[in-house]
């Protein structure tokens, strides 16, 4: 099974469940790792987020009572077209609120190195989301969601000083509830607060995942497999077809890198492809050539010139093999996890 085929099994079995729901609960089909789920009715689109600071969590189980059929009745009932200004609300708080919020989130967790600023940030995005449910939720249905015991948990005054937010679970209700804490000292001393409320926590700590930010992009090679192809010109050059222009196969492959999140690429390069990728990425087009290319085409100038300045030229005049060339880009990486893409290797996929 792929792992969205797993998922798919997990639904269907959890909407055979009293409770009839079970979306979010495919996550568990990732593991343990941070992923960004989209719904858009029966699709669903998942991306992986690369955390780049550790943070230390309690979950809590509140120990009291939530009817999930019940909140999800009244919270359904909304759906699909709004009766007032309550149901409008609710639809703007699900759809472009919640759309923002995470988004947000995605965008602490991925790019904020500091692991006391990402608590603070992620924890004050928790806080408000909750405050933002509170008034636009709750209302729908306020035997359930009004929840005593979530906000006794996230009032009480001895909390404050270890957690930088936190908010209610899933469909909400005295269900569950997330905190963020500030650091893995405020972590031990938040579970034991909270059992002393009569409450189970459970210690989750996301770590921090090294981000891959370099490519090595060897095209100092002679490509025998390519050849009489290759005897006039590197398959790094060969035309693709992209859209309404026709680019060297090179360009393709940094556009992708770049945009995949790559911040410097490493092109291991000879003397001749040396020139060759200077003259392709480092210099502007002459106006006399510009000129007689259509405006839409000849501002893609602008962008070989973007890609250019992410590219580091590592010199190997010599074809002595891959292992060489990495050990000559050795010290542009200072010991960091790296890409390795193939210069003479273009791939597709329409999935």
């Amino acid at each position: 099974l792929t792992v969205h085929g797993e998922m798919d099994i997990a639904y269907r079995g959890e909407v055979n469940t009293p409770s009839r729901c079970g979306r979010l609960d495919q996550c568990v089909a990732f593991g343990r790792r941070v992923t960004k789920m989209t719904f858009d009715n029966d699709l669903i689109e998942t991306e992986r987020v690369r955390v780049a600071a550790t943070l230390h969590l309690v979950i809590v189980d509140l120990c009291a009572g939530k009817d999930t059929k019940e909140i999800l009745k009244c919270l359904n009932a909304a759906y699909p077209f709004p009766r007032d200004d309550r149901d409008r609300a609710l639809h703007t708080l699900l759809g472009e609120i919640n759309q923002d919020v995470c988004a947000q989130a995605v965008e602490i967790l991925s790019r904020e190195r500091d692991a006391s600023k990402a608590a603070e940030r992620i924890g004050a995005l928790m806080t408000a989301a909750q405050a933002r449910w509170d008034t636009s939720a709750v209302p729908l249905c306020p035997h359930e969601l009004t929840a005593p015991t979530l906000h006794r948990l996230l009032d009480c005054p001895g909390l404050k000083k270890l957690i930088t937010g936190g908010k209610g679970v899933g469909s909400q209700g005295d269900g569950s509830a997330q905190l963020v804490c500030r650091d893995a000292a405020a972590q031990a001393a938040t579970m034991d607060l909270v059992r002393g409320l009569g409450m189970e926590p459970l210690l989750l700590t996301i770590p921090a995942q090294k981000p891959v930010r370099s490519a090595v992009l060897p095209i100092a090679g002679m490509c025998p497999g390519m050849w009489p192809a290759t005897k006039c010109i590197g398959p790094w050059l060969f035309p693709i077809r992209a859209g309404s222009m026709v680019k060297p196969a090179i360009c393709v492959l940094c556009e992708e890198l770049l945009r995949e999140g790559i911040e410097q690429i490493l092109l291991v390069v000879n003397e001749a492809t040396h020139a060759e990728m200077e003259h392709l990425f480092c210099r502007r087009e002459d106006v006399a050539v510009l000129d007689k290319v259509p405006p839409d085409v000849a501002c893609y100038d602008d962008e070989l010139l973007r890609i250019g300045k992410c590219i580091t030229f590592v010199r190997q005049d010599r074809p002595t093999g891959i292992r060489e060339a990495l050990l000559l880009c050795e010290p542009h990486l200072e010991g960091e996890p790296f890409l390795l893409a193939w210069g003479d290797h273009f791939c597709s996929s329409t999935a």
